[in-house]
């Protein structure tokens, strides 16, 4: 009998008696008390005890350490652990399961999801099984500078465009070898006048980080070229010869009489077959910007 509940038994070779009990439902967990009464032909009966231990509860099994949801590592560490001693064995991504004891890793991984099945199974043949889901980004996103100011410039602010071949990257930027930081695309930066250079990098949300980030330089230049003329003798003559200068040497000119249109010019500059009368002379100066 146990919990209660009677049990057949067989009498077997040399007198030895087996006796099979089927849980039915009902039992409590925890130490059972086993009576068994023999009782012979002429109706002598004797009786014997124990205890008898029911467990119906699996394993609970916890990861002490697994990779995080997202990754930028080909390799990962699983370890776990029961409340109570068991068997274990683990499988990757579908394969067979084999042995393992508190730890599993594995190697070369390809980026991509990945699945990690773990199975525990106490001295009873109680079960539970736990899984942990898990993606492997290793790649580096490259960056892409699509858009940036020319070599010279008079433009400020400045405008900057990128991208990357990872359409899920976050962007950092430095200017003049500032810090990185997070920026995204536009990008405009106003700059004092001088040469400057700009950086961007993509970063993947795994944490992977271009390497070769993407560079320009170049000048900004806000200052128009200040034109001056050389002193001009009034002599009368209907010819006579304007000289001028600016105070840029990269500068170049454009010259218009009486309110004429401008064309290019250079110092000095002749005038002839000028008509009696008031003239006026206009140059101006453009710098390489």
């Amino acid at each position: 009998m146990v919990a209660g509940n009677p049990i057949p038994c067989v009498l077997g070779a040399e007198g030895h008696v087996t006796c099979g009990y089927r849980t039915r439902g009902s039992e409590i967990e925890g130490l059972q008390t086993v009576l068994v009464r023999a009782i012979d032909k002429a109706g002598n009966a004797a009786e014997a005890q124990t205890e008898l231990s029911l467990d119906f509860t699996a394993p609970q099994v916890t990861f002490t350490r697994q990779p995080p949801a997202l990754s930028q590592q080909r390799s990962a560490l699983f370890e776990f652990q029961s409340d109570e001693s068991a068997r274990f064995s683990c499988a990757l991504d579908g394969a067979a399961p084999v042995p393992c004891l508190s730890s599993a890793s594995y190697e070369g991984l390809a980026d991509g999801e990945h699945r990690f099945s773990l199975a525990a199974r106490d001295e009873v043949g109680n079960a539970t099984t736990l899984e942990a889901v898990f993606v492997v980004d290793a790649t580096v996103p490259e960056t892409l500078l699509d858009e940036a100011p020319p070599a010279l410039t008079n433009q400020n602010p400045v405008t900057f465009r990128f991208s990357s071949d990872d359409a899920s990257a976050s962007f950092e930027c430095s200017a003049d070898s500032a810090p990185f930081a997070g920026c995204s695309s536009p990008l405009e930066l106003s700059l004092r006048e001088g040469t400057h250079t700009f950086a961007v990098r993509a970063v993947d949300p795994a944490g992977n980080v271009d390497a070769t980030a993407a560079t320009a330089s170049f000048t900004v230049d806000l200052s128009a070229p200040r034109t001056a003329f050389a002193p001009v003798p009034d002599t009368g003559a209907p010819s006579r010869t304007i000289a001028f200068s600016a105070d840029d040497p990269a500068a170049t000119f454009e010259c218009a009489l009486d309110h004429g249109l401008f064309s290019p010019c250079s110092s000095p500059f002749p005038l002839t077959g000028l008509s009696d009368g008031e003239k006026l002379f206009s140059v101006r100066a453009s710098d390489p910007a």
